[in-house]
């Protein structure tokens, strides 16, 4: 995560790639991998590890599961999905820091109008 958060995505993929081989159903490891490579527009490869790491989901916790199937919906172009669990995520956990990464990279996948916004219709 350090690497990650460094913007270190080489060696964050090193890493994680070791961890893989030690423990294949390491549910945390595939979703980052898969977030790394959904980042860097690698779709196929990011669909591939987000599902590895659905296939483990009881080893994922709430927020990571949910990122998991954003992720997953954003490399399948699925904008209703991606609508959907965004608007969850924001609700749950506002100002998360993968789904503004996520935001930021596929602005085009997202709502069109600020998160802001919506914010405010959700508060009474």
């Amino acid at each position: 995560m350090t690497q990650i958060r460094g913007g270190d995505a080489q060696e964050a993929r090193k890493t994680l790639h070791r961890v893989l081989e030690q423990d294949p159903h390491f549910a945390k490891a595939h979703f980052r991998m898969g977030e790394i490579a959904l980042l860097n527009r690698n779709l196929s490869y990011a669909s591939e590890q987000l599902q590895k790491a659905l296939d483990d989901s009881d080893r994922l916790g709430p927020r990571e599961e949910q990122l998991t199937r954003l992720a997953l919906a954003i490399a399948t172009h699925d904008k209703r999905e991606v609508e959907r669990l965004s608007g969850a995520i924001d609700q749950r956990w506002p100002d998360d820091p993968d789904l503004d990464r996520m935001r930021t990279t596929f602005p085009g996948v997202f709502i069109e109008f600020p998160r802001e916004g919506l914010r405010r219709r959700r508060r009474p």
